[in-house]
């Protein structure tokens, strides 16, 4: 038989349920845990106080230990749980096989139960699968997870193989591994040498998808066993005619085949629906002239080939017949054999035959029972009745399932004769039962003990009524009665109230505790006096409309500073209310202060004239803003007087404005007063003196009007001064003429 190719494995899962939730993150973990970390691991118990994973409760197995190149490995974890017990969502089940072993690139997962259960991931890089559980197992559950790969590991080798369980809290919990290694011996014979007829599962040469898994390691009535998928059911074999070209035809020589396929369960039913016939020395179609095909049913077909002296058939080429049977019966094992003939005429020259078998990979299958919680219940004698023992004993009852999650509701309970001994004190085992069944049909039941006592006196419930500070606003409520009795509380219409809510149990049963319920109210909105927010200037002057807001007493105001164009804010007023606050019985005001902003006003000019106006004295400019004040002076002007303010003259004093305003002063001009010459020597020289004197005039000036006399006086010096040194002069020029003439 020819030596197996490396070829891909199909994953199949075998499982006791399938549930399907949301997925849980793939990580990648160590494995070959030390002894002592999983040790530790086999009693962790979780905050609910069950073990995630029981020890033991993982198996792990291979289809072999012994493996030839080429050969299937089929790698299968057995998981299990009891009742009372849940694994975990996010629980990792961990396989590692050396990446050199196995192909990685082969795992194949494609089983439609896998992905319900599992998500899975493969790492070549660290050599590890890792399976993580998406959802809760709840109770007894049996899951068996085949999957598969090629061996291409070569002679005389072997593996080690290692799986490790690892819990949601990261403890690691002790596995079962019954195959940890994978030896591939040396071969004791080599590969056979074919004759002129060999057989081989799957299709060579040919476009049609090659559905085969790979060569079992094991084989079944010493017959070669290969592997399919019942993903899709069919079954492919290939017939090589002169594998190895070593046989010649004579040209007047043909060849037969016949090939056959059944199942160990009879003939089942099994269709061959594709053929092909293939020159594999060309690569080309036979073409269908070359040959006969004769179907047998449906399960044998032959072949009759041409001469090469009557055909295009070669006298020394390999063909190739692939054969697809679909097999949708539950067989096994099928068996098919195929058998050549080389015939000349009617002769057979010689003749071959070739068996193999091939069987499917087990489709996953799912045995899972749902989980009842039920507890003991106690009754006081005369509590249970016709219309209430349902809803009492099924009260805290529920049931769960991986599949089906709730199913609560499908509980079916029998109570029995509970109802005739209501009120007889005493204790009844196994009084009520329940049980419930999930969608696959798998039905779980559990029994519990009830106890009926005599009423005793329970402790007072008190109602109490307040307001949402705690305040008492009406009258507290006691209520009374036994242990076991129901007790229900009433909510109050109170006057200027609303109800808001209730604390504690507004009904229940009386217990050996005091207990307390307590209804809570609001008080009702109460119309507030208004809360008036003013805007004023520094004098108090209104600088923009009022906001006027309105509430309820107790209910919360706020206020706001306006942006008021030409003026800022300074403060508040001296007796405003708070920027904010809460609403009263009595009005409130929020003032706002404001200054005025500065706005530059036109020139105030002082000027100084005459009394015809003509400019006597430069002129002063004042600037300010509108609204200050201004003031000017009047001048002390030389050789002028003020007599008084112009006619059109602003104000001596007055307020910065918008338009432009003159002061203006007016002057008169002081008149001159001249000083009185003193008069030359007049007497008589040695020569008379022919000159005569100047006299001048003494003419008598009026004395100067009030504000002339400074400058007058001082006129009348200067004036008196020339004349006193014209007169000296003359004096001195009259003695020289006098001298001169002596």
């Amino acid at each position: 038989m020819k030596k197996s190719k490396n070829i891909l494995a199909i994953g199949i899962l075998s499982l006791t349920y399938i549930p399907s939730i949301t997925s849980a993150a793939n990580t990648e973990l160590p494995v070959n845990t030390s002894n002592e970390v999983q040790n530790k691991a086999k009693n962790i118990v979780n905050e609910k106080g069950v073990r995630n994973i029981l020890a033991g409760s993982v198996e792990y197995s291979a289809n072999a230990t012994e493996f030839s190149t080429g050969d299937q490995y089929t790698g299968t974890i057995h998981l299990t749980n009891t009742v009372g017990n849940t694994i975990s969502a996010g629980t990792k089940i961990i396989v590692a096989i050396p990446p050199t072993a196995v192909d990685y690139s082969g795992w194949n997962f494609t089983d439609p139960t896998l992905s319900s259960i599992f998500d899975v991931a493969v790492s070549a890089e660290q050599g590890t699968i890792t399976f993580t559980l998406k959802a809760d197992i709840i109770g007894v559950a049996d899951i068996s997870v085949p999957f598969f790969t090629t061996i291409i590991g070569p002679e005389n080798t072997s593996y080690p193989v290692s799986v490790s369980s690892q819990n949601t809290d990261g403890t690691f919990t002790d596995v079962v591994v019954n195959n940890d290694q994978i030896i591939i011996p040396q071969k004791d014979n080599p590969d056979p040498s074919y004759g002129v007829l060999n057989m081989y599962w799957g299709v060579t040469k040919s476009g049609l998808s090659n559905t085969f898994v790979g060569k079992s390691p094991t084989s079944i009535n010493n017959i070669s066993t290969g592997i399919f998928s019942r993903n899709t059911n069919d079954i492919q074999n290939y017939i090589e005619i002169n594998p190895e070209q070593k046989t010649v035809l004579n040209s007047n020589e043909h060849y037969e085949v016949t090939y056959e396929i059944h199942s160990t369960k009879g003939l089942g039913n099994i269709s061959l629906n594709n053929i092909e016939v293939l020159d594999a020395t060309t690569g080309s179609v036979v073409p269908t002239s070359d040959y006969t095909v004769t179907t047998t049913g449906t399960h044998s077909v032959s072949f009759v080939f041409l001469s090469p002296e009557q055909s295009s058939i070669k006298v020394n080429h390999k063909y190739v017949i692939n054969l697809t049977s679909l097999a949708t019966d539950d067989g096994d094992i099928y068996n098919s054999n195929s058998t050549l003939q080389i015939k000349n005429a009617s002769t057979i020259t010689k003749e071959e035959s070739f068996p193999l078998n091939n069987i499917f990979t087990t489709r996953g299958s799912s045995v899972i029972f749902p989980s009842i919680t039920a507890n003991n219940k106690t009754y006081n004698s005369g509590e249970l009745t016709s219309t209430n023992i349902l809803e009492k004993v099924t009260s805290g009852v529920t049931a769960t399932d991986t599949i089906d999650g709730d199913i609560t509701g499908n509980i079916i309970t029998d109570y029995k004769d509970l109802l005739s001994k209501k009120d007889s004190s005493g204790v009844y085992l196994n009084q009520v039962d329940y049980s419930v069944k999930n969608s696959l049909g798998y039905s779980s039941s559990r029994s519990i003990t009830v106890t009926i006592t005599d009423k005793q006196s329970g402790k007072d419930v008190t109602v109490k009524y307040v307001d949402t500070e705690g305040n008492k606003i009406s009258d507290d409520v006691v209520k009374s009665g036994a242990i076991g009795d129901n007790y229900s509380t009433e909510q109050k219409d109170i006057e200027g109230y609303t109800f808001k809510e209730v604390q504690g149990n507004a009904t229940g049963q009386f217990t050996d505790s005091p207990q307390t319920v307590t209804y809570v109210y609001t008080k009702n909105p109460v119309k507030a006096a208004d809360v008036i927010s003013k805007y004023v200037d520094t004098e108090g002057n209104k600088i923009s409309d009022d906001v006027v807001k309105s509430g309820n007493i107790g209910d919360k105001y706020t206020t706001e500073e306006k942006d008021i164009d030409g003026y800022t804010f300074k403060e508040m007023g001296k007796d405003s209310a708070a920027v904010s606050g809460d609403f009263t019985d009595k009005d409130q005001t929020v003032t706002y202060v404001y200054t005025k902003n500065p706005v530059a006003a036109a020139d105030v000019t002082a000027k100084y004239v005459d009394t015809e106006g003509n400019k006597i004295s430069d002129d002063i400019v004042k600037s300010g803003n509108i609204g200050d004040k201004y003031t000017t002076e009047q001048k002390d002007i030389d050789g002028y007087t003020f007599k008084e303010m112009g006619k059109d003259s602003a104000a001596v004093s007055g307020d910065f404005t918008d338009k432009a305003q003159t002061v203006t002063y007016v002057y008169t001009k002081d008149k001159v007063n001249p000083l009185t010459p003193t008069p030359a020597d007049n007497k008589p020289s040695h020569k008379e003196n022919t000159h005569k004197s100047v006299p001048f005039s003494s003419t008598h000036n009026t004395l100067p009007e009030t504000g002339e006399n400074e400058r007058m006086t001082l006129m009348s010096v200067g004036t008196g001064l020339i004349l006193l040194m014209v007169a000296l002069i003359a004096s001195i020029f009259r003695f020289k003429k006098f001298k001169n003439n002596k």
